[in-house]
């Protein structure tokens, strides 16, 4: 009866001393920062920038204090004509770190963007009159005299109109990007 006894003791013993050396469920790597901004770069040079700028608000969330993931996410949103957003993210920058020229830039370009963009809408519909067109006028002068010189090419000054708006379009065509700035002060000049 006791070798009945011991026996079934045993086999419990047995039993839970199994259940008690299941190895242990693998421990994740902890994520770093460049693992999840090299994450993000891959998306983004294959093409799938949404899945990319995902990534870099994920690293930002998950490193708060740091601000590359939102410089790049700023930078990608630029690049893909998402200027808002790029401001978005530029300003997210400059809060923790109001220095950083990267920033300034991506902020001082997408906000020209935007405007040059509200300006050509509106003299489209022919609707730049009053207090918004004195406004875009004062806008103009301060960006001349931020940037300290001409903002019109010498060469487009003399000749024709035509021969002006001609070389004006083969240089957009070979940039492939005309400079807000630019385009806003000429406009306004013109009227």
């Amino acid at each position: 009866m006791l070798s009945k006894h011991l026996f079934s003791y045993l086999a419990c013993a047995a039993a839970l001393s199994g259940c008690a050396t299941a190895p242990p469920p693998p421990v994740k790597a902890p994520l770093t920062i460049a693992a999840m901004m090299s994450e993000a770069e891959a998306a983004i040079n294959l093409g799938k920038n949404e899945q990319g700028i995902a990534l870099f608000k994920s690293a930002a969330a998950e490193f708060p204090r740091e601000k590359a993931p939102r410089l790049r996410a700023a930078q990608v949103q630029f690049e893909c004509h998402n200027y808002g957003e790029a401001i978005v993210h530029a300003r997210e920058v400059l809060e923790r770190d109001a220095d950083d020229m990267v920033a300034n830039s991506i902020m001082a370009a997408s906000g020209l963007r935007v405007s040059s963009k509200a300006l050509a809408e509106l003299a489209a519909r022919n609707n730049l009159t009053g207090s918004v067109r004195a406004e875009a006028q004062d806008l103009a002068k301060m960006l001349r005299e931020n940037i300290k010189g001409p903002i019109i090419p010498l060469g487009l000054k003399t000749g024709s109109r035509a021969s002006q708006l001609k070389q004006q379009t083969q240089e957009a065509s070979a940039s492939a990007q005309v400079n807000p700035t630019e385009s806003v002060v000429k406009w306004l000049e013109k009227k």
